[in-house]
């Protein structure tokens, strides 16, 4: 997947806040795995993971029988954020910097381009030129993906009262609006502060990618490059989703490195030692979903959970 892509589309979950069910019966002896679904056992207790694209089409509905399944029989719904936890302020500080002055940090023709890109919003000369680098990269990329969606198809052949008021939910939101529905403990993995400091960490790589990829618009190639991960998401194909996701994040090897310890390698690790959290300490049953490059990525949350040994893994 296109460098800008895969840096911020699981960044943004909750501002834009992965399988096709399967016809064909096998016996326990020639069973295949066919999801991104995995179930973690120890002690008699069973907690589920399944990986996630964020945005869908009507394409991966009705989801497999074995999924759901797993999220009927869980107590706790677990996901990366809820959005409904997001605090007005902490995304003013993200965004915006009134010491900021965009028209003389950035070039003439890179804040133009940004102009543009920003004409939807109706944002003023004032408000551009207060937008910090982050604010700067999440809206361009919210943009861009606004023009994706528009090719996916919408969510109506299956369940309206399930969609979210985005025409293309992805596995997180659906989720997330079944457990609202059905009145499911919702638990966050991770937090928006916890993904802040993502973007925090990365803000003068940020400036940089503002700077490499503004000048080409990949919309139609990054339209069929998603719809590459949702074919794959839906057919349970590792293979072809470690291959798109295993890209460089922009020219610079250097910043690829300390992009990838600080957007996958880290927030495994976390997450790993969460979830290992929750099976020592929880009573309950949990079904959490995590970003598909979480659980699929090189030192992914999978490989550290089967290195301790503690634990029975399955994959469905």
């Amino acid at each position: 997947m296109k460098n800008r892509t895969k840096l911020f589309l699981s960044l943004i979950t909750f501002i834009i806040c992965c399988f096709f069910i399967s016809s064909c019966k096998t016996t326990e002896n020639d069973y295949k795995p066919h999801t991104l679904l995995w179930s973690v056992e120890r002690n008699n207790k069973t907690l589920y993971l399944l990986g996630s694209v964020h945005i869908g089409s009507e394409d991966i509905y009705p989801l497999d029988k074995t999924i759901m399944k797993a999220f009927n029989q869980a107590d706790v719904l677990g996901v990366e954020i809820n959005p409904k936890n997001v605090n007005f302020l902490d995304m003013l500080s993200l965004f915006f910097d009134p010491l900021r002055d965009n028209s003389k940090l950035l070039s003439k023709e890179t804040y133009n381009k940004i102009k543009e890109l920003f004409a939807s919003f109706n944002l003023n000369d004032e408000i551009i030129k207060k937008l910090k680098p982050v604010g700067i990269a999440i809206l361009s990329e919210v943009s861009k993906f606004s023009k994706i969606a528009k090719t996916l198809k919408g969510i109506d052949s299956f369940d309206k009262s399930m969609a979210s008021s985005l025409s293309t939910p992805g596995i997180d939101q659906y989720f997330l609006n079944l457990a609202d529905s059905t009145g499911k403990e919702i638990y966050e993995i991770e937090s928006v502060k916890r993904q802040l400091r993502v973007f925090e960490a990365l803000e003068d790589v940020i400036e940089d990618y503002i700077e490499e990829t503004l000048s080409i618009d990949n919309t139609e190639k990054e339209t069929m490059e998603i719809q590459t991960i949702m074919n794959a998401w839906k057919n349970g194909d590792i293979e072809t989703l470690k291959k798109i996701l295993d890209v460089d994040y922009t020219s610079n090897q250097k910043l690829n490195k300390r992009i990838k310890e600080e957007l996958i390698i880290k927030r495994n690790k976390e997450m790993a030692d969460n979830i290992e959290k929750i099976l020592a300490n929880e009573d309950k049953n949990y079904f959490i979903i995590v970003g598909a490059g979480h659980l699929v990525s090189e030192k992914n949350i999978i490989e550290l959970l089967e290195k301790t040994g503690k634990y029975k893994i399955k994959r469905y």
